[in-house]
This record gives structure tokens, sequence and C-alpha cells, in this order.
């Protein structure tokens, strides 16, 4: 399962139905505390959190952070609008990877399963 987060409607939206025309199963949340209790209160899987970095409230670093402390093999990819937000293209910072906003539809299919093929090869 795919926990989507964005504060932005058509974002989150947008994200979603992508994600479940490729044949995932996805939960949808408005913003970091929505998703936060989503993770906590769910007992079913969450595989991967696609999420915002700039949110109100609990922004995606930190939704990572707390997410990754109650689901270790839950891996994460970041959304930003924000290109400063993550690092030059050429010298990207350390941490989960990340889809630019506006993505293409291959982009953001390629690096979810990218993270998740990194996160069973791992548990392994």
């Amino acid at each position: 399962m795919v926990l989507v987060v964005d504060d932005d409607r058509a974002i989150r939206h947008l994200a979603a139905r992508v994600l479940s025309d490729a044949g995932y199963e996805v939960l949808e949340a408005a913003g970091g505390r929505e998703a936060v209790a989503i993770v906590l209160g769910s007992v079913r899987p969450i595989g991967l959190l696609l999420t915002d970095i700039q949110m109100p409230d609990v922004d995606g670093r930190q939704l990572a952070a707390i997410v990754r402390e109650s689901r270790t093999d839950c891996a994460v990819v970041f959304m930003t609008g924000d290109r400063d937000m993550s690092g030059r293209a050429d010298k990207p910072l350390p941490g989960p990877p990340v889809v630019f906003k506006p993505f293409a539809v291959a982009e953001l299919l390629g690096t979810i399963e990218t993270a998740l093929a990194s996160r069973r090869d791992a548990a392994r």
C-alpha cells in the first residue's frame, strides 16, 4: 500500500490516480497530521510513503521520521516543486529520492518502483 500525502488536493489526487491505475493500493492524506493518524491507526502494511516536503504543521521530513519509527520497512519518496529543497540535480542531498512537481507519470512510477525495490533488497 502507498500513502500519498500532499496538502494540494489536485496533486494528491493526481499522484493517487496514477499509482492506482498502475495497480497500487493507495491511501490519501491531506497533510502530515492526517498521515500520522493513518500510519499509527492502520494495521495494514504501508510499503511506501509518498509525501510533499513542504506542508503546514507536520512537514514531509518530520512525517518520514515518524513513519520510519513505527514502520521501519516503509520506503519514502519525497515530492516538491522547489528544486532548492532537495539539492541540485547534479548534487542531490542524501536521503529519500525526490520527484519534482510537476512530474511525468513515468518519472513518478519509476521512482516509486525503484524505492520499493531498494527497500526489498535491504530487507534481505
